[in-house]
Order: C-alpha cells, then sequence, then structure tokens
C-alpha cells in the first residue's frame, strides 16, 4: 500500500534535480501525515544541514529518520514504530527534534552518508555542537524495523545519556548570553557615567569660562570708570583753567573806561546769564573785541566758569556780533552811542560724560587693533573734541588748545 502511495506522492525515484532542498522532507511529511493521521511526528522541514542548526540552537538531540519506499519494512516501520503511542509520547517529553527523508531523495542520500547508514528503517540520534556540520556527532544508532518497545527504550536511553549534557550546554549558553548581556549593560552604564563626567566638566568649564570673563568685564569696567574718573577731573581743571586764562587775558586787553563827560563815549549795557546787568563806558574808536573781552571778563567774575564760550547778541540794533567783526569800532559795528548787548553762554557737555565716551573710545580702537592697553590719560584728549562739547564754531577742534583771542565764541 505504501509504495503505491509513494507513487501517487511522487516520491519514488526523487532525485537530486530538486531544487528545493526542504522538498525531500515535506515530502516525507505528507506520506506521514497521510498515512498516520494526527499520530504523525511534525518533521523539520529544511535541509538536513538545516535541521542540524536548528537542533543545535533550541539545545534539542536531533532524531534523523531514514527510510527506503522500496523496503519491504518501511509499511510497518512507519505505521506501526512511529505511529505507536510509545514512540509518540518519548517523542513529545523531548528533547527531539525530528528530521527525515527517503534515502532516494538527494537531502536523504545525504543524511544517510553522514549517518553511515548500512540498513534501512534507519534511526539515528544527532547531537548538534556547533555551526560546522562536520563537527556533529551521531550518537545513537537504531537500524531496521526494532519494534515499537525497542524503539521507545532505545529514545529513552539517548535521552538519559544527554539530557544532562544539553541541559548543561543550554546553562551555559544562558550563562554567557546574561554575562554578555550583563557587561553590555556595565559597558553601557559606564559610557553614560563617563558622558555624565564630561558634561559636567564641560559644564563647569562653560561656568568657570563665564565667570572669568564676567570678572574680566568687571575688572575692565572698574578700571574703565577710574580713568574716566581721572580724565573727567582732567578735562574739568583744564577747561577752568583755559577759562580763567581767557579771562586773564580778556581783562589785560580791554581798554581804559574814559569818563562820562569824555568825547565820543559809547555806553554798553551787557545782560549775563541770571539775570545779572552791567553797563560799562566804552571809546567810540574801541573795537568790538573790546566788549566780547569785556563779556568774558564779567562772566568769570560773576562765577559764570562751566561754559564752552558764549555768543553776543545785540537788542538795538538787532544783530549778532560776529567774530569775522570784531576789528570793527564800535562806532562802525552801530554800537555807538549805545547798545545793549545780550550774553548767551553754550554750555558744554558733562566732563564725566566725554571721559566716559573717549575711554570707551580708546578701548574700543585697542580691542580692535589688538594693541596693548596702556598711555597716558591725556593721549586721548585729541579725541575729546569729536564730541563738539568744547571749543567754539570758527576755530579748530582742539579740547584744551589755548585760544590767542578773546575769551569767547559766536
Amino acid at each position: 500500500m505504501l509504495a503505491t502511495l509513494s507513487r501517487a506522492f511522487g516520491l519514488e525515484g526523487l532525485d537530486s534535480a530538486s531544487s528545493d532542498p526542504s522538498a525531500d522532507t515535506r515530502a516525507f511529511q505528507s506520506l506521514l501525515d497521510h498515512e498516520l493521521g494526527s499520530r504523525a511526528p511534525q518533521l523539520l522541514c529544511c535541509s538536513f544541514t538545516d535541521a542540524l542548526a536548528r537542533a543545535r540552537d533550541s539545545h534539542q538531540l536531533l532524531l534523523v529518520l531514514l527510510h527506503s519506499e522500496l523496503h519491504e519494512d518501511n509499511d510497518a516501520f512507519i505505521r506501526d514504530t512511529l505511529g505507536s503511542e510509545e514512540v509518540g509520547r518519548v517523542l513529545s517529553e523531548g528533547p527531539f527534534a525530528v528530521w527525515g527523508a527517503s534515502v532516494l531523495s538527494r537531502e536523504g542520500r545525504r543524511a544517510a552518508d553522514a549517518a553511515v547508514a548500512s540498513e534501512l528503517p534507519f534511526m539515528g540520534a544527532w547531537l548538534a555542537t556547533s555551526p560546522t556540520a562536520s563537527k556533529h556527532e551521531c550518537v545513537g544508532r537504531s537500524t531496521g524495523n526494532a519494534g515499537p518497545a525497542n524503539t521507545a527504550q532505545f529514545l529513552s536511553a539517548v535521552r538519559s545519556r544527554f539530557e544532562p549534557k544539553l541541559a548543561e550546554r543550554r546553562n551555559d549558553i544562558l550563562a554567557r548570553e546574561q554575562n554578555r548581556i550583563l557587561r553590555d549593560d556595565q559597558e553601557r552604564r559606564y559610557r553614560e557615567i563617563q558622558e555624565q563626567d564630561m558634561q559636567r566638566m564641560r559644564e563647569a568649564e562653560a561656568a568657570e569660562a563665564a565667570r572669568a570673563e564676567e570678572e574680566r568685564r568687571r575688572a575692565q569696567a572698574e578700571a574703565d570708570a577710574h580713568e574716566a574718573r581721572q580724565l573727567a577731573s582732567v578735562v574739568e581743571t583744564s577747561l577752568q583753567q583755559q577759562i580763567e586764562e581767557e579771562a586773564e587775558a580778556a581783562l589785560a586787553r580791554l581798554p581804559a573806561e574814559p569818563a562820562e563827560d569824555a568825547a565820543g563815549v559809547a555806553v554798553v549795557r551787557m545782560s549775563l546769564p541770571g539775570g545779572t546787568v552791567l553797563e560799562r563806558r566804552f571809546s567810540s574808536t574801541d573795537t568790538q573785541q573790546a566788549v566780547r573781552d569785556y563779556a568774558a571778563f564779567a562772566l568769570h567774575r560773576m562765577g559764570v566758569t562751566r561754559f564752552d564760550g558764549f555768543t553776543l547778541g545785540s537788542r538795538a540794533p538787532d544783530k549778532t556780533l560776529r567774530r569775522a567783526d570784531d576789528a570793527q569800532t564800535l562806532e562802525e559795528a552801530g554800537l555807538f552811542p549805545t547798545a545793549r548787548i545780550l550774553v548767551v553762554v553754550h554750555r558744554p557737555a558733562d566732563a564725566a560724560e566725554v571721559a566716559k565716551a573717549a575711554v570707551e573710545a580708546g578701548r574700543a580702537a585697542r580691542e580692535a587693533a589688538g594693541a596693548a592697553a596702556a598711555g597716558a590719560s591725556l593721549s586721548r584728549s585729541g579725541r575729546i573734541a569729536s564730541s563738539g562739547s568744547v571749543g567754539s564754531a570758527d576755530e579748530d577742534a582742539v579740547p584744551f588748545q589755548r585760544r590767542g583771542g578773546g575769551g569767547s565764541s559766536d
């Protein structure tokens, strides 16, 4: 009957022309399922080499079943032995993975050669220990149709002998895997700790750099403030000294005041800041410069010291006294016989602000040029005039220049 079924399933004469190594095992599985139904052992449907690898990876013994459809014991081997309750129970208890094929197939012949199967039917137990097929070992053989009892006894004996070894190997592999996981976890944790340490170091370095930068800026600000105070003192002193010198020079240039009844007397009434009004007599032949000098002296005498030049305006006649006309006589300038002069002072910028601007400009220039910071504070005085807070509109912008003319500006 089995021979007829073999021909029906195409098993007879199956040879190496098949391109699918698992086809040989699937053909045998189909035969077992058809003959034994639910009692049929479930085969690994793959090549013989792959079956050994799967058994190795699952820590099982590989039970190899080899038969021939043409052998006289083939029917009884399949129906009575493989389908028996005793063999089925032992196989279900493990640790067995089952693979089988006909020796008439390519994979069956390969397995028969590896097991040195000299008699059919053949049942061999393989202990797969490595990925290399040549290192696998056939640790038990049962040839011929030994019957259900002997076959079950054979399987039990193989299991008793090698199950502890498989368990030991499984435990070793499990321990190695656990050690690997532990080692990987330790290495990962070590890398995390290293990264955390590096991050803390970077943060500490950044904080230290920020602190150092803040200290540098604070020190620079304090140095700039000190330099600005020193320069402001120099600016203030120089301005006051300049005003005093100009007032003294103006007083020295003033012509003598003529008598009230002298011929050609011009009376000039001068209104100063704050509401003070002064009156003085000049000769009609005196120049407009004399009026300007008198205004400079009067401002100094009245304590008006913080100014940067002044402008003279006449109410009668209505005009501004320009410095370009200072050589004119009072009669030529229209200030004879009387004139009403308004003195408007030009307030300078605050000396501290001037000094601060000069210090900041100097520091920016040093940083841009990469030059060494140093030099006397007065060496920067040439930059103060750029603020326009000192000097007059019709003279060169030199801050502490001693003007040779009268102490005023238009």
